[in-house]
């Protein structure tokens, strides 16, 4: 017996079993819509004033959502932010009934929002879709709190946690066990896939941006950690350190090099920052005594560069970087690179 949701891949693998369709029942439906209508205090006033708004609301939900929780949670999402009891039967009239539709009404309503709002709304969406691996949420607090131009990180700047989700009109859940914070469903994960190019235009840019304006905090200058302990304490103090550490040169390829390359070279010759840098790229996931043990002898700027494939070698090259320059465990800066794969 395997259970799955539809995914291309997955069915491929199982087209000539027997498959039987998962949808949630009509009565469990209609008892979380209850539940929720009691829970949002808007609604609560509106039913109370209107008693025969409820049944209608919980009425066309079930029909519109077809057995999917999914649709059903995104649509009181979506009611829960009316103001008024016509308000509220106007928007049942237009309930959408796919889910491009309900995400696209999703997304009106972000940009509906004051401009503050919104903008830190797109700022969630944009890195949890763009982002390299799934971010814990204090590491996105960790980069919405940076501004370009920052040498240190202010705690004042730090957004709420529950903004992160309550300004993303469902869009955004926070899992409670590991910390993570992520799109509400698989499939809201594919609509972005599809539309983040033309609705994040610049989000590669930010994001290396501010990975690279993170790396390079003036608390940096003091280059490794001496003990485990100075590390932990380091990483605990600077959530976002090692997601800026191992894919800042990922999110600076292409045409982000043109806006980033002076902050680049500014980290990239800075030896006490590099050697920062590189401890958290070589700490082990599994945290042994003796963990933060760093030999970074001969490491370069220009091998870090090259180990990226970024373009920004040759600037460095032309500002002095030696090509010949040998580290202990990863050759010149031409070998790492050949090393990694790049040109």
């Amino acid at each position: 017996l395997v259970t799955s949701q539809h995914i291309v891949t997955i069915e491929s693998e199982f087209r000539n079993a027997a498959h039987v369709e998962i949808h949630a029942s009509e009565k469990d439906v209609r008892r979380y819509l209850e539940g929720r209508i009691e829970r949002e205090s808007r609604l609560v006033r509106h039913v109370k004033a209107d008693p025969g708004l409820k049944e209608t609301i919980i009425n066309t939900i079930v029909e519109k959502a077809k057995g999917m929780f999914l649709l059903v949670q995104l649509h009181l999402d979506s009611l829960a932010s009316k103001l008024t009891r016509n308000a509220v039967r106007n928007a049942l009239k237009t309930l959408p009934d796919k889910l491009d539709d309900t995400y696209h009404e999703a997304m009106q309503r972000i940009e509906s929002q004051n401009e503050d709002e919104r903008h830190l709304a797109e700022q969630v969406l944009s890195w949890i879709s763009c982002a390299m691996r799934p971010l814990a949420s204090i590491e996105l607090q960790h980069a919405l709190a940076v501004k370009p131009g920052d040498s240190k990180l202010d705690p004042g700047d730090l957004p709420d946690e529950e903004l992160l989700t309550s300004l993303c009109a469902g869009l955004v859940v926070i899992d409670r066990e590991s910390t993570i914070i992520r799109l509400v469903h698989y499939t809201t994960q594919e609509y972005f896939k599809r539309i983040r190019g033309n609705r994040f235009p610049n989000a590669q840019t930010d994001i290396a941006t501010i990975c690279l304006t993170y790396l390079s905090f003036n608390v940096f200058e003091r280059g490794c950690c001496t003990s485990d302990e100075a590390l932990d304490s380091r990483l605990q103090e600077y959530p976002l350190l090692k997601y800026a550490a191992e894919q800042w040169g990922v999110h600076t390829r292409g045409d982000p090099q043109k806006t980033t390359k002076e902050l680049a070279v500014a980290f990239l010759e800075n030896n006490s920052k590099l050697v920062c840098f590189y401890q958290i790229m070589t700490a082990p996931e599994y945290r042994d005594n003796g963990y933060s043990w760093c030999s970074s002898e001969g490491l370069t700027g220009l091998q870090v560069a090259a180990s990226f494939g970024l373009e920004v070698v040759q600037l460095l090259v032309e500002r002095g970087a030696d090509v010949n320059a040998r580290g202990e465990s990863y050759g010149t800066a031409l070998q790492v690179a050949s090393a990694y794969g790049h040109d």
